[in-house]
Parts: structure tokens; sequence; C-alpha cells
């Protein structure tokens, strides 16, 4: 396993995954389906501790071990790193595959000039390089917004994102 003293640079936009890890509430235990086993075989044990990754495109590289991004302010993965912290961002893009893990901060709720979100700040702990010498990272996943509405709100996003960062 190889580790990186420094985050990489990737290119705007690029997609990655944020792990949060958090209780499943008995409420949503009740909710599984047969098709969404959360409990194991006995829906009647207590909760456990289960990771949940979703994909964010508006990670941004603010310092050697730092990453600001945005969260919708509904996320399920908002309330869950509020109540414990540690997170992992894995990002695979032109040139790079790394996971980041460390501990998240809200630091605007709501983003100022992108009310719909919050801003995390990700203080990077440990950056697990993916990179072997036996292969290339020539894209990630390739991706668009299809609603007009939703692309623009992604561009106030990552602007509002980039204030804040600069004021930091």
């Amino acid at each position: 396993m190889a580790w990186l003293e420094t985050l990489p640079h990737w290119p705007d936009g690029t997609a990655a995954w944020l792990v949060t890890h958090g209780e499943v509430s008995f409420e949503r235990l009740a909710e599984a389906t047969a098709h969404e086993p959360l409990a194991g075989p006995d829906p009647a044990q207590p909760p456990v501790l289960w990771p949940n990754a979703i994909p964010v495109s508006t990670a941004l590289r603010t310092g050697p071990r730092s990453v600001l991004l945005a969260l919708g302010r509904r996320r399920g993965s908002l309330a869950r790193l509020r109540d414990d912290p540690r997170v992992a961002l894995a990002v695979i893009g032109p040139g790079v595959a790394f996971t980041a893990r460390g501990l998240a901060a809200v630091t605007a709720d709501p983003l100022p000039y992108a009310e719909r979100v919050a801003a995390v700040t990700i203080a990077v702990a440990r950056i697990q390089d993916h990179a072997q010498p036996t292969f290339a990272i020539d894209d990630g996943p390739r991706w668009h917004w299809t609603d007009e509405d939703a692309r623009q709100a992604d561009v106030a996003t990552r602007a509002a994102l980039r204030t804040l960062a600069q004021r930091a």
C-alpha cells in the first residue's frame, strides 16, 4: 500500500465518492425490504454502523491536505458526518486514483450564494495512492447534468466554494 504526503490535483468536476459512517435507525430498519437487507437475517437486532458512499461533483482541493465540498442541506451524509466526522473521499480521474481519509467539519451552513447546500471541509490525515505501475487511469466517470437548472446551480456552488476557500 502506497501513501502520499499531499493530495494530488484533479480536474474541476471530477466525480468523487464521499464515504460517511452512521447508525441505521430502527425506523430505517422497518423500511428495509427483501431487496435491501440492512440488518442481516434478524431485523430485530440493534442498529449497526454502516458505511454510506455517495457521489459528489464539487470536491475542491484547497491545500496539501484539505478538501472543500458541498452537500445538500438535507443529505443523510451531512447528518452522519455531523455525528461522526470520520470520512473518506475516493477520487478517480485522469491520472489520479486515491482515497483521502480525514475528519470533516461543516464550514458554512448554508453556503453563501448557494443556500441549498452546506460547505464541508475535510482535514485529510492519510492519503492512500491507488496508482499502480501496471495500469493508468485515463479518465474517470464521464457525466453531465441533464437539467439546465441543476447545471447552473452546480456552477454557482463551485463559484461559492472557491470564494469561501479564498477567504480561509
